[in-house]
């Protein structure tokens, strides 16, 4: 008998090892996953540029244990192969229900359709990339239709340069397909244009299948 149980707490260590992510880190991967635009935003500002929001689930077959890589790519709707950000994201569970984000990047840009191929990042691992500064966003499920993400040294985590220096602060995902990021942004002579006070950020809706 004792014999029985010991092969059962095996059997249950190595499903534990092998388990993916819990269910409710599940839902964020599959809320967060798949093309976005900002075209609703846009049409009302045709000031801003007019983006693409493309995100999927890589290395799915990675072995760290309690991790999920991301990536995240931004191009334009009318230029899709022209790329304004690429990014990898190591998702993973801090504690009870709390998740890190941790951005990192590559030495340089892939071409655009790179990510849209099945077997596109075949050859590249984790081991190939560097972390972005102190771009890691600390988030947990807010209400049953919503997940929120902030960095806390925003300030540390430069993501862009264009028109300025660009910290993503604040990322929320919505189980109705839709992603709101706000951004704290310095010009060049280290002035805040964009940021808290004026509580702009990017609002990208999910294109549904189908639909152009």
């Amino acid at each position: 008998m004792n014999r029985f149980f010991v092969f059962l707490f095996f059997i249950f260590i190595a499903t534990t090892s092998q388990a993916g992510p819990s269910k409710v880190l599940q839902e964020f991967i599959t809320w967060y996953s798949g093309t976005f635009t900002n075209t609703s935003q846009w049409k009302s500002d045709t000031t801003l540029p007019h983006y693409l929001l493309e995100v999927k689930e890589i290395w799915k077959d990675q072995k760290e244990e309690g991790v999920t890589w991301l990536f995240e790519q931004v191009s334009f709707v009318n230029k899709p192969d022209v790329v304004f950000s690429q990014f990898f994201l190591k998702l993973s569970e801090s504690g009870k229900g709390r998740y890190e984000m941790e951005i990192f990047t590559i030495n340089s840009l892939f071409d655009a359709d790179k990510m849209r191929k099945p077997d596109g990042f075949d050859g590249l691992s984790p081991d190939d990339l560097e972390p972005l500064g102190e771009c890691v966003m600390a988030g947990k499920k807010a209400d049953e239709n919503k997940f929120n993400f902030a960095t806390p040294n925003s300030r540390n985590c430069k993501i862009s340069d264009f028109q300025g220096s660009y910290h993503l602060i604040d990322l929320s995902v919505y189980k109705e397909g839709k992603i709101f990021r706000k951004f704290d942004g310095y010009n060049d002579d280290g002035d805040r244009v964009l940021g808290i006070k004026d509580d702009r950020g990017a609002i990208f809706i999910k294109k549904q299948p189908g639909k152009r």
